[in-house]
């Protein structure tokens, strides 16, 4: 899972009534979805609101651009050849896995440690969703073929968000509770982020982007933002 140890949290703006919020939820105990969404919305305010959130995670938007790139790559080209593309020809005809495993560095690119540890693991978390036992060359070409790249973004960057709440509060709300309170109260909240994510919506044909320029990053970049306002929104769905 992935913990927070040594991390220390911003005390400028709303982060330290969000520690407040966040350690009277955990030592409550409360589970119901208006509780949950109370630290989600209140998480997300103590960033500044969903454009800073996502100004602040510039990494991931720009791994979501690269990701989005190389599945609209493997649709036009096949994916046999988009590795060879990118000099990843070495994974050529390997298990599904080897694949988005060798993929990763490409992807992520240069980061601070911090970005790296949050968006290599949503990646992963990600990709080990994605697969779903199938393990085969052909099954990971056929299944990205058939990716709506938008919806993909979201749920990347649905990982990242959760990714980055974990690391910052993870050891924190380890201090008040045991280890399984606290692994179902993190559920709960990777649970209410992704319900969250359902809602959002894009009018354009992303299938016709270039993410590998400039623009795609943008583009990468407003759909993580959406993904934050998503997030933050605490109403009833």
């Amino acid at each position: 899972m992935g913990t927070s140890a040594g991390y220390s949290l911003p005390t400028s703006g709303n982060w330290s009534k969000l520690k407040r919020e966040v350690t009277s939820w955990v030592s409550s105990g409360a589970t119901d979805r208006a509780s949950v969404g109370r630290v989600v919305s209140g998480y997300v305010g103590a960033h500044g609101g969903a454009r800073q959130a996502a100004q602040q995670m510039s990494h991931a938007a720009r791994a979501g651009s690269r990701l989005a790139g190389f599945v609209g790559s493997v649709a036009q080209n096949g994916l046999a050849d988009t590795l060879r593309r990118l000099n990843l020809g070495e994974y050529v005809g390997r298990s599904a896995t080897e694949v988005l495993r060798g993929l990763r560095n490409y992807l992520l690119g240069d980061g601070s440690l911090i970005e790296d540890d949050i968006v290599q693991n949503a990646y992963m978390d990600f990709y080990e969703e994605q697969l779903d036992g199938n393990e085969t060359f052909e099954g990971l070409e056929t299944l990205l073929r058939q990716t709506d790249v938008g919806a993909m973004l979201v749920r990347f960057f649905g990982h990242c968000i959760y990714r980055q709440f974990l690391l910052q509060f993870h050891e924190r709300m380890m201090r008040k509770v045991d280890i399984p309170t606290t692994q179902r109260l993190l559920g709960l909240v990777k649970d209410y982020i992704f319900t969250k994510l359902r809602l959002v919506t894009h009018g354009k044909d992303l299938s016709a982007v270039d993410w590998n320029g400039g623009d795609g990053e943008a583009l990468s970049g407003q759909i993580l933002q959406s993904a934050w306002e998503f997030t933050e929104a605490n109403n009833a769905d």
